[in-house]
């Protein structure tokens, strides 16, 4: 049986679901029910024995937790395996999101993303110039955005890396 921890819902249900395990937690409800078991719970603390799990997902959650050492430690606690998949530093998508608490650098190393009022300025602006739209065409990034839905490149194929942990 597999994990999913931070199934992506986003604090205002702003998000789709992206379940990849029988078992999906997130700190936020989805606001539609989910085709597999979900349950509302914080990364830092989860609520299962050890090693129940043969493997333990968290795909883009350790930049949003406020403590991700504490995060990588529970899931290595309640799994056999972890994967962790994180945006490289250079990932535009890191800038666009004022959710973000940390870049990771490589080696799941992180560093404190500066909180301020201009950045969190400066990522709403550039949300607003990434999902600009002209007569229901997005004008920035077409051609990649075109790619992506259509299933011809995975997201963030060029600045994302996975890490595999035996937790044994």
């Amino acid at each position: 049986m597999n994990l999913d921890v931070g199934i992506g819902v986003g604090a205002e249900n702003e998000f789709t679901p992206m379940p990849r395990a029988e078992i999906c937690l997130d700190r936020f409800r989805p606001r539609n029910k989910l085709q597999v078991e979900f349950i509302q719970a914080d990364a830092h603390h989860l609520p299962f024995r050890d090693k129940v799990f043969d493997k333990a997902f968290a795909y883009n959650l350790l930049e949003h937790i406020q403590n991700p050492w504490s995060g990588m430690a529970e899931l290595a606690r309640v799994s056999n395996i972890t994967l962790f998949r994180q945006d490289h530093i250079l990932h535009f998508g890191n800038y666009l999101e004022d959710s973000h608490l940390w870049f990771t650098l490589p080696g799941l190393r992180f560093l404190k993303y500066p909180r301020t009022q201009i950045g969190i300025g400066l990522s709403n602006y550039l949300r607003r110039f990434w999902d600009l739209k002209i007569n229901e065409h997005y004008f920035i990034f077409f051609p990649l955005r075109w790619l992506y839905n259509h299933g011809a490149m995975p997201h963030n194929v060029l600045w994302t890396y996975t890490v595999r942990r035996s937790n044994l």
